[in-house]
């Protein structure tokens, strides 16, 4: 911290900074009523540049000389007036200016009340307490509030004052009569609540307006930057109703604004439209907001005609139509009909048509966009809220159960605590989607192997190891890709070989798990709030919402779920997913994603990338895709399936049955 010094008083920079930010303001806003220690600019090129210059020379110079208060002025009422002064007339101005360290020099005069110095003029006698005057002629009709600042002898002014009487501005007025009066209406269309409307929405603004000397034109400024945007022609009457429509083309605020011109070329000042006060200095001013709305829409499917079989390896023919409803202006849409991510047809109508000529399950999405660029993703949804799959169904797969290892055809094939090897092959129209093993024959599903690609037919191998005694009849079934199931399968070519376990010996040591987070502390041990402060991410939190389908960007995000059955998608980037309560399915896409589950049957796949997974409480069904993965089921009965790579599988506390699939490292399954 640089500190300043003036007459033993010690100023840190940043009140420096502070001083500069009410220079700004003094020359923008006139009525301003502040004491200021700024220095007079006396280049050119005041404002902006005069603001920047100041604050370069606060950061860049630390022997910057302020004065310990600085002056302040008072503006007298002009001679003559107030009231209506004619044209030619000679008008006096005057002020007094106060300064409690140093002298007060001059004044600097603004006649238009534009924030800018018309003139300069010395003070009678420079002192503490000083008053001075000029005089002006003016040569055209106006309307003003002129102002005035007083400069002390180290070239610091005060902040810019008008002549008010108890606190209400009075208003300078040339010309040969009272200016005209008049009146900003509420546009149409109008909203208290949110923006009024969007880049291409046709305005209309009315407005009313008098004058005894007779009415000239309506003149408007539709962003209120203070030039005419467009004129309505009067002829002469008194008093007008006038109306006039625009569109902005874009978003952003404005402040539209409406001013009246007589017949003798005066104008009132520029009116703006303002609500809640009887009178101006209570009267708030309303701004009008134009805003891109988001795109809201629906995608809807329907098959049209049987799925027939062509070729000679039977591969289907399923043709659907697609159509999107929305109530948004929409110019375009990307089709992906198997949901891979790959845009299959671009289209400029929401109606299209797919053949699939595989089998299997997809998702088909349309990202759709508006003419102001804006994209969303849509999925269709099913009755339930979940994504709405297409099902291209083949005959139901086929499995077998092959010999296992080791085998006897005499006496017990093994003993407890010996590990089992167990083989089986399955075919499938649909594409083999994975192999469920049931080693005890009790009909329960001991472990699930998933295959990749889902080829048409494939083979799998399986471990087990018996805890105990018995006579038991391993069997095996397959399904699809379309999520069809096999027969449960066994080995013999007509009655069921059974497998005997005679011997006992202990089971191995399984390695230590890694417990999850707690419930409150979620990505990188920190909770929802402190996720949020971090910075890391772009926050998607639709706690409070109710939505249920929610999407992320292609950077890091953080999503929370409403609470609501979500479907929430993270698209690219390593995300930070927090379901919320319900049957919820998450999907975490590309990126090192950390997905958590909720208390209900929770469907979670984290999608390429090492991902880290908690099921939660409830029944979850986890998928961790390719990658390095971590999965934790949490209370429940899960299956996880660790797919590709080296993965770590871990079921969860409590007593319940869970199930791991393709995990390198797993710790024991309760």
């Amino acid at each position: 911290m640089i500190f300043l010094n003036y007459s033993g008083v010690r100023k840190c920079l940043f009140y420096n900074l502070h001083k500069v930010f009410f220079y700004v303001m003094s020359n923008y806003n006139p009525r301003l009523k502040r004491r200021g220690s700024y220095r007079r600019e006396t280049s050119a090129a005041p404002g902006i540049a005069t603001a920047l210059v100041l604050l370069l020379s606060v950061i860049a110079i630390p022997s910057l000389v302020l004065a310990a208060s600085g002056p302040a002025v008072t503006m007298r009422v002009w001679s003559p007036g107030p009231g209506v002064i004619s044209m030619g007339t000679p008008v006096t101005f005057r002020a007094t200016g106060t300064d409690d360290d140093l002298a007060v020099q001059g004044f600097e005069w603004d006649f238009d009340g534009n924030g800018e110095p018309d003139a300069y003029s010395a003070a009678d006698s420079p002192g503490k307490s000083s008053s001075g005057s000029i005089v002006r002629t003016f040569s055209a009709p106006a309307t003003a509030y002129p102002a005035v600042r007083a400069v002390n002898s180290e070239g610091f002014v005060s902040a810019w004052d008008v002549y008010d009487v108890n606190g209400l501005p009075i208003q300078l007025v040339i010309g040969s009569s009272a200016p005209p009066k008049v009146t900003m209406n509420r546009w149409s269309p109008y909203s208290a609540a949110g923006p009024d409307g969007s880049p291409a929405t046709s305005f209309t603004f009315s407005a009313s307006a008098s004058s005894d000397e007779g009415l000239a034109r309506v003149e408007w400024d539709f962003d209120g930057d203070g030039n005419v945007d467009a004129t309505s022609q009067v002829s002469g009457k008194s008093s007008i109703s006038a109306t006039v429509d625009h569109v902005y083309g874009s978003p952003g605020s404005w402040v539209p604004k409406v001013r009246a011109v007589d017949v003798n070329d005066l104008p009132s000042l520029w009116a703006a439209y303002a609500v809640n006060g009887a009178t101006a200095k209570q009267e708030t001013t309303i701004t009008l907001d134009v805003a891109i709305p988001e795109l809201a829409a629906t995608l809807t499917f329907s098959q049209e005609g049987p799925t027939t079989s062509t070729g000679a390896n039977g591969s289907p023919s399923a043709t659907y139509a697609f159509s999107v409803t929305s109530s948004a202006n929409l110019t375009g849409y990307e089709w992906d009909f198997d949901g891979d991510g790959t845009v299959d047809a671009t289209t400029s109508t929401p109606a299209t048509q797919h053949t699939y000529r595989k089998y299997g399950l997809f998702l088909p999405t349309v990202t759709v966009n508006d003419a102001f660029g804006t994209r969303a993703l849509v999925l269709p949804v099913g009755l339930n809220g979940r994504p709405a799959y297409i099902g291209v169904l083949g005959e139901a797969p086929v499995a077998s159960m092959d010999q296992w290892s080791p085998f006897s055809a005499k006496g017990a094939d093994g003993r407890t605590g010996m590990a089992f090897t167990f083989s089986a092959g399955a075919s499938a129209q649909g594409g083999v989607q994975k192999f469920e093993w049931d080693f005890d024959g009790d009909g329960g599903i001991d472990l699930i192997t998933a295959v990749e690609g889902a080829p048409a037919s494939a083979t799998a191998t399986a471990s087990y190891t018996f805890d105990r005694e018995g006579n038991f009849t391993p069997q095996v079934r397959a399904v699809d890709a379309t999520n069809q199931t096999s027969p449960w399968a066994f080995y013999g070519s007509s009655n069921a070989v059974h497998l005997d376990v005679a011997a006992s010996y202990s089971q191995s040591a399984q390695p230590t798990a890694e417990k999850p987070l707690t419930e409150e502390k979620y990505c990188g041990g920190m909770t929802i709030e402190e996720l949020i402060a971090s910075g890391k991410y772009n926050v998607v939190d639709k706690r409070d919402s109710g939505q249920k389908m929610i999407f992320g960007t292609r950077g890091a995000d953080l999503i929370i779920g409403s609470g609501a059955q979500n479907v929430i998608l993270g698209r690219a980037g390593n995300d930070c997913i927090i379901t919320g309560g319900g049957d919820d399915y998450a999907f975490g896409n590309e990126g090192d994603d950390i997905i958590f589950g909720s208390e209900g049957r929770d469907t979670i796949n984290g999608g390429p990338g090492d991902d880290l997974i908690y099921g939660m409480a409830g029944n979850d069904s986890i998928k961790a895709s390719s990658g390095d993965d971590k999965a934790n089921g949490g209370l429940g009965n899960d299956t996880i399936n660790g797919g590709a790579g080296n993965d770590w599988c871990y079921g969860g506390g409590g007593n319940d049955a869970d199930k791991a699939i393709s995990c390198e490292t797993s710790a024991p399954f309760d």
